[in-house]
């Protein structure tokens, strides 16, 4: 069984699966089919879905920029190789990523510290 890699989605890739996530339920689409035409977790179409029920359409759009970030976007390119090879490969002996163990990973690669 081969790995699966996944790419980061830009800001308007993110926004276009919002709308068609909006497109399915408009059309009376149900939420565990909605994830499964995107592609993301039901509980993603659910926090879209309840979004979406409160706002419309537009509860769904970007909101811009995230907050700044603490690390160089050279940083941030490098923090997605060191995460590509998995946790075992900084002694952790399973290959599920935490956000205690990004956390580590950040503090002792950059000496950055994210509070959680």
């Amino acid at each position: 069984m081969g790995t699966r890699t996944r790419r980061l989605l830009s800001p308007v890739e993110l926004e276009r699966r919002r709308m068609q996530a909006a497109d399915l339920f408009e059309q009376g689409m149900r939420q565990s089919k909605v994830a499964e035409v995107v592609g993301v977790t039901p509980q993603a179409v659910s926090l879209w879905r309840r979004a979406w029920a409160e706002g419309g359409r537009e509860a769904l759009l970007s909101k811009g920029p995230g907050g700044n970030s603490y690390l160089s976007a050279e940083q941030e390119r490098e923090l997605g190789g060191l995460l590509r090879a998995g946790p075992t490969a900084y002694g952790w002996e399973d290959q599920r990523w935490t956000l205690a163990r990004g956390g580590v990973l950040i503090e002792e690669r950059f000496s950055v510290r994210y509070e959680i």
